[in-house]
């Protein structure tokens, strides 16, 4: 037996890590008619009638939105908020010095949610009384059973489009009936309602709009109001609208602002209205404007406050499901972008016109808008000099940081335009500090460079409009909003309106147009979360009450995004659909649980014949089939053939069925306690925080019980195997011996006659329960299905065999299974395809068909506890054993994810892609190409906005093969598995899974960890046997609460690992940034040495002197050198597509493919000649003695070629093969992945095998740690995740000290 053999008997065959806690799993099925069920449901018309429960359900939300708005109205009409005047005095303080007085802020708006809520909980009370069969006297009124028949039916029954016609009956029906058992239908959309009712700050609840976004704004205008109230006479307001604006402008005034109408009537106040006759009264607001006009007095206006939640006036464009909708949608989309664009684009060419009159310091810009990443603007060779102004003009208020270690700096989101105008005044910067295509604007080189930023962003806004492009065949064509309105306009006129693929571009056009004014005039949105940030300060060009940004921006998000998604949505939709509905059979507690006692009550049982599964639902009126009282017929004629029928029995609390069995009324008479019993229950001596508690009180309770289970019907059926009685500590230790036993499934035979007997007469639908294995089990050429059942196979059949009885059930079948209905999706929606064959099949056949759907829950290791230290159960064993290795996996760049597996010597075993992976049938799937080949086919179809194919499928299925092959090898190795942590910073890369299906893959693992199952395993005593299954991760949360671990998984930093050294250990320590040649000089005369060696070029540094931080690694010292080939990304390579710049030797060599508008040299020699340094003397001394003036370009391009020779990996993301993504190390001896085996035994052949090589070796830190930790405190129980934590000095210091090689 080899050593890895035995490893593996020590770790993972271990017995301690299998049967440690327990959880619960779903199964899913496909039920198939059986003899005359199919007639049955079809007579029965079940599906219809279950379809009209989920129509009523459909058409019963609008009215409890109705009934919400009611409500509310209701709850707050008269309401007075009695602490404004105490919060007004705590907001002027806010208001003076916000970071000092903000806690206080907070606590006084917590107090005045709770205050709101309080109304509501007053008219939950108000409507108890007065509508008859409530159970609950607060807001849970809304929320209970008896409110379809007790409110929404009283209040709205007698409305016409509350009734629809029952598809079973052909009857008309109210939509407010027979709810009665079936609310679970609301469940999700009661719990987004009850948002609106609470206290805690929720975005979506009333007390947040009223007093954390209105009430701010209402106290911000009072303050406004009073410094300008005797500058401006506004008389013609207040007779007007019927108020005087003093008596607006005060806190009283407020609690009649706290419903949609009373808002309504404060914003016209401010905005003025416009009467039906087309009479306009004038509001504060084009009173203040006036006087500005006038006296050109800057005065701010007054801002509307927000519309109230779930407000009338939100216009809502439901999903849309049909071209009617589509219809309605596109009609409402055109007027809304005709709406905000009137107020957007007078409003933005106001602004780049007159700039002057606006207060630049209370407009704002989102800081993405110069970020070096994405900055379409300014050229790339400017924009880190701009960002230094910028930073310059900000940190005087400390509104900036300069990340020194970095050498980044740090925005804040929302950036004032003043600040960019002085940052741009100060930009000194020598060529087109401006993309080139901007310089042929007419005029432009002769204006301001602030202008010439107005200049900009007009240009850009206005090409949003109308532009010139050339299409796929190079013709010219113009393009833009006011183009696609037109075509739109003629769209939706047009009569009769069709879909088609040319209709839908032309609506895929218009919406894209809209998007992109509105992403672009986002810039301006100071906003958090989608929610107006009201901290800052607003000019008028926010809240001009005409014009204003405000008016633009209010319901956008709404009315263009989430429309223009539902929009695509409906227009990409798959061919077929996948809508399904819950079956329900007349019941509304349907197989809600399997117990011999309820049967009758859920109308469900399960069946057994010649090894295939059967689920029996009985019909209403006929649902005591399996009663006693039939026994004798069903036990008739079975000679001739029967089923079996699944008995099962469970306690289903004792701790609630002794006490009520034994000492409600009928008990006593049953059982008879003793004197000396009752006075022990009576007086509660039993229970452990009593004080009368006594041990032989609690024994003498415990062994009453026990001689009362015989004399108990359903009791006595059980197999109890208790302890000694006074090993009880408690009444809970004996309970949960009797929890462990009392869970039992046996079967009776019942003849097939009987079972096709109730069949035939419709009295009981029969369901074969089937999936792939089941479906399989012979071939069409008669052979036996050869390939393993899946799990869910396994855990089903599992549940019934002489194993799980023999170990007292560990595999548990629980209550609450579901059926569902999808109907077929026609065969002409569906399409064509061809077979393998090349014949013409319909596509996606499955989808052709009706399905039943059987989804049953269970719980495995049924007795086991909570995974209470499970983390430190794992690591005391791994302190304990030296053998375990460590599986490394890296989200790579040239592939889709890689792992490496080391022992903790830093030896590699194995490594390799996850690109391509065996499947079931034994074959290699390039999951790669056809993820790759999937994701151009989905876009070309989304931008097109034509049908998309799935690719979810596809990714599920690649999941589950990596999933399988890293839980193979880590049982083949012995090993835990260390992944990168995305919690810590996620940076998409090029190539790579994205993170949502990493994370995907990462929670799978987990799932596939809680409880891995060896299907080859036939022995129930050994781990790995599905029951007693290895459990070596706790049970997934979320990967917040997960933290660094979970079992033998371990996350850490992905930082300093693809691009290492994996011999020297060095990585790039200096981010060297050109922002001028200044800064560039400074940079390079901190170098220790820049010589002329060996014929190559060497540059020797110390970190110290380029940054400060309060611990080094014990070697700060490197030399690199030029020796070496590079391959550089250069955008603007291949018509501004890019591509990649070889470097054939940085010393001397050529670069091939180089920007042929570049002037950088081809190598260091040429770049030191071409500036005259001797490169035999000492080069430091003459680049220290070099003037600046006139050799900027000298030291833009040395920095340029030094950051070059510490680029160590290469990577060509357009070609395969390990010589295309290389590390390449700089520092001697030069380690070479493409030569990785001169260097040494199986090192990193590529740059994505070197990340996850590297990732792995930091697990050999993490097990040195947990070791360590053990030793110092014993056991691993109070180690935290910071225990596990790899700083950059820890990586260091490992890998400097080869400690893995």
């Amino acid at each position: 037996m080899d050593k890895t053999k035995k490893e593996f008997k020590t770790f993972i065959n271990s017995n301690d890590f299998t049967n440690l806690y327990s959880l619960s799993k779903t199964l899913r099925f496909e039920l198939k008619p059986v003899g005359k069920t199919q007639t049955i449901l079809e007579d029965a018309k079940v599906f219809e009638e279950d379809k009209t429960i989920q129509e009523k359900y459909e058409k019963t939300k609008p009215y409890f939105d109705r009934l919400h708005r009611e409500f509310i109205k209701e709850a707050l009409d008269k309401a007075v908020l009695s602490g404004l005047s105490d919060y007004f005095v705590i907001f002027k303080k806010w208001k003076a010095d916000k970071k000092a007085n903000g806690t206080e802020l907070q606590k006084k708006e917590g107090d005045l949610r709770k205050e709101v809520v309080k109304f509501f909980d007053a008219q939950g009370k108000v409507w108890a009384e007065k509508y008859s069969g409530l159970k609950n006297k607060d807001i849970e009124v809304l929320f209970e059973e008896a409110v379809f028949e007790s409110i929404l039916a009283i209040r709205y029954g007698a409305e016409k489009e509350t009734e629809i016609t029952d598809e079973s009956t052909g009857e008309v029906v109210s939509i407010f009936d027979s709810w009665k058992g079936f609310t679970g239908y609301f469940g999700k959309f009661f719990e987004t309602r009850k948002n609106f009712y609470k206290d805690d700050g929720t975005a979506t609840a009333i007390a947040t709009r009223i007093i954390d976004q209105n009430l701010k704004r209402f106290c911000d205008n009072m303050l406004v109001f009073e410094s300008i109230k005797n500058k401006i006479d506004f008389k013609e307001v207040g007779h007007n609208f019927g108020k005087a604006l003093p008596k607006v402008f005060t806190l009283d005034f407020y609690n009649q602002c706290l419903l949609q109408d009373g808002i309504d009537t404060y914003n016209e106040t401010l905005g003025g209205k416009t009467l039906e006759n087309g009479e306009k009264w004038k509001g504060a607001n084009e009173l203040i404007n006036l006087h500005k006009q006038k006296t050109g007095e800057k005065l701010p206006f007054l801002k509307a406050l927000d519309k109230q939640i779930l407000s009338e006036k939100e216009e809502f464009i439901d999903e849309i499901k049909d071209d009617v909708k589509l219809l309605e949608a596109l009609k409402t989309f055109y007027k809304t972008a005709e709406e905000k664009i009137k107020i957007l684009k007078p409003l933005l060419a106001d602004f780049a016109k007159k700039n002057k009159d606006y207060d630049l310091s209370q407009i704002y810009i989102e800081k993405k808008v110069f970020d070096p990443n994405s900055c379409k603007w300014i050229n790339k060779d400017a924009i880190d000099n701009f960002q230094k102004k910028l930073f310059e003009a900000m940190k005087s208020e400390k509104l900036a940081k300069y990340e020194k270690k970095e050498n980044t700096y740090k925005f804040p989101n929302f950036i004032a335009l003043s600040y960019v105008k002085t940052a741009l005044e100060n930009e000194k910067f020598e060529g087109n500090f401006w993309k080139e295509k901007y310089y042929a604007i007419s005029g432009f080189s002769e204006t301001t460079i602030w202008e010439q930023f107005l200049a900009v962003f007009s240009f850009e806004f206005n090409s949003l409009f109308e532009r010139t492009a050339k299409d796929e065949d190079g013709k010219e064509r113009r393009i833009g909003y006011d183009i696609f309105a037109k075509d739109l306009e003629a769209l939706i006129k047009k009569n009769p309106f069709a879909l088609s693929p040319e209709t839908k571009i032309t609506i895929k056009n218009f919406a894209d147009s809209v998007l992109m004014i509105y992403q672009m005039a986002k810039y301006f949105a100071v906003e958090k979360k989608r929610a107006w940030n009201n901290d800052y300060e607003l000019d008028t060009f926010y809240t001009d009450p005409k014009n204003g940004y405000l008016r633009f921006y209010e319901n956008a998000y709404e009315e263009i995004v989430q429309v223009y998604n539902k929009l695509r949505n409906f227009l990409t939709k798959k061919p077929y659909s996948e809508a399904k509905w819950k079956l329900n059979f007349g019941n509304p507690t349907l197989a809600d649980g399997w117990d011999k006692n309820k049967e009758a009550d859920n109308f469900a049982v399960i069946l057994r014949k010649n090894g295939e599964y059967f689920l029996g639902l009985m019909r209403k009126g006929t649902n005591d089939l399996f009663k006693e009282k039939h026994a004798l017929e069903f036990s008739q004629h079975i000679g001739k053939g029967k089923y079996e029928k699944m008995v099962y029995k469970q306690m289903a609390d004792p701790k609630r069925d002794f006490p009520k069995g034994v000492f409600s009324t009928k008990g006593l008479g049953i059982y008879n306690p003793p004197k000396n019993i009752l006075e022990v229950y009576e007086a509660e001596s039993f229970k452990t925080g009593s004080l009368e508690f006594s041990k032989e009180n609690l024994w003498k309770l415990i062994d009453f019980y026990k001689q009362c289970i015989p004399l108990h019907p359903s009791w006595k059926l059980y197999d109890f195997t208790f302890s000694e009685t006074k090993q009880y500590q408690n009444l809970n230790d004996f309970y949960k011996e009797v929890s462990e036993s009392s869970y039992k499934i046996t079967f009776q035979d019942v003849s097939e006659q009987y079972i096709n007997e109730k069949n035939q007469n419709g009295e009981l639908y029969l369901f074969n329960i089937r999936n792939k294995d089941w479906n399989l089990d012979k071939a069409k050429n008669g052979k036996l299905k050869t390939t393993q059942k899946n799990l869910h196979t396994l855990y089903f059949e599992s549940l019934f065999s002489a194993d799980n009885i023999a170990q007292n059930f560990p595999m548990k079948l629980n209550g609450q299974a579901e059926i569902f209905y999808r109907p077929k999706t026609e065969a002409d929606k569906l399409g064509l395809k061809k077979d393998k064959s090349g014949k013409e099949v319909t596509n996606h056949k499955r989808y052709n068909e009706n399905k039943i759907f059987f989804h049953i829950p269970l719980t495995l290791n049924r007795t086991k506890p909570d995974p209470y230290r499970f983390n430190a159960q794992i690591n005391d064993f791994l302190a304990q054993n030296s053998n375990i290795n460590i599986i490394g996996v890296d989200r790579g760049e040239k592939h889709l994810a890689y792992y490496s597996i080391i022992t903790q010597k830093g030896e590699i075993l194995e490594s390799g892609s996850l690109n391509t992976i065996k499947g079931g049938n034994g074959q290699e799937v390039n999951y790669a190409e056809k993820l790759e080949a999937k994701a151009k086919n989905r876009e070309q179809a989304r931008k097109d906005w034509q049908a998309v194919e799935g690719i979810k499928d596809l990714k599920k299925g690649y999941i589950s093969q990596v999933v399988r092959k890293l839980a193979d090898l880590a049982v083949k190795h012995n090993a835990i598995i260390v992944f990168e942590d995305l919690n810590m910073r996620f940076k998409q890369i090029r190539g790579g899974i994205e993170k949502s299906v990493y994370q995907q893959l990462e929670k799978a693992l987990i799932e596939k960890l809680n409880f891995l199952v060896n299907k080859g395993e036939t022995d129930p005593k050994k781990a790995g046997h599905l029951l007693r299954a290895y459990q070596l991760t706790a049970p997934f949360e979320t990967f917040k609460d997960m933290g660094k671990q979970t079992g033998i998984i371990f996350y850490t930093q992905a930082a300093y690992t693809s691009r290492i050294d994996p011999i020297t250990g060095w990585r790039p320590h200096l981010y060297l940034k050109y922002s001028s040649a200044e800064k560039a000089k400074t940079d390079l005369f901190k170098f220790t040495k820049i010589e002329f060696q060996n014929g190559r070029f060497e540059f020797t540094y110390d970190i110290k002197n380029f940054r400060e931080q309060k611990e080094w690694p014990k070697n700060t010292v490197w030399t690199v050198c030029s020796n070496v080939e590079r391959f550089r990304w250069d955008k603007n390579l291949n018509q501004n597509n890019g591509g990649y710049t070889h470097y054939a030797n940085l010393t001397d060599g050529k670069s091939i493919d180089k920007n042929p508008k570049s002037t950088k040299p081809d190598n260091l020699k040429k770049l030191f000649e071409k500036y005259g340094i001797d490169i035999f003397k000492d080069i430091k001394a003459q680049i220290q003695s070099l003037e600046i003036k006139g050799n900027e370009k000298f030291f833009e391009h040395l920095i340029f070629f030094f950051n070059l020779i510490c680029q160590i990996r290469n990577t060509q993301k357009e070609k395969d093969g390990d010589e295309n993504d290389f590390i390449l190390s700089p520092v001697a001896p030069f380690f070479d992945s493409r030569k990785s085996g001169s260097f040494g035994k199986n090192l990193p052949k590529n740059g994505d095998d070197n990340g996850a090589y590297s990732i792995a070796r930091k697990g050999i830190i993490i097990l040195q740690k947990i070791k360590e930790f053990a030793k110092q405190n014993g056991n691993c129980e109070k180690m935290t995740w910071g225990d596990l934590h790899v700083s950059a000095i820890d990586w260091d210091d490992f890998t400097q000290n080869n400690q893995a090689i």
